[in-house]
């Protein structure tokens, strides 16, 4: 396991606050993110939250909730911003 002070993924304090209000009806504090291929569009991003912890995820803790990275999706994800934007247009 890997722990970090600085973070390789930057939420937002809204994406945050959305993360922590929803880790509350999930009852778990671990919110992975994570890149798949396939497709015409190259790569697909994915969320959910996970009580696993593999061996090669980069763990971020901020406040009371940590996002897991795995290996393979960390590149990819390196420098990203992670926002939550509610918007029914």
């Amino acid at each position: 396991m890997n722990t970090q002070t600085f973070h390789s993924i930057q939420p937002t304090p809204k994406a945050l606050e959305r993360i922590i209000t929803l880790s509350a009806k999930q009852k778990s504090n671990q919110f992975r993110i994570y890149v798949t291929g396939g497709g015409c569009s190259g790569f697909q991003y994915g969320f959910k939250f996970d009580e696993e912890i593999a061996a090669d995820d980069d763990i971020q803790r901020f406040e009371e909730i940590a996002i897991l990275v795995d290996a393979l999706s960390y590149p990819y994800l390196y420098g990203s911003k992670l926002d939550f934007v509610e918007d029914l247009g």
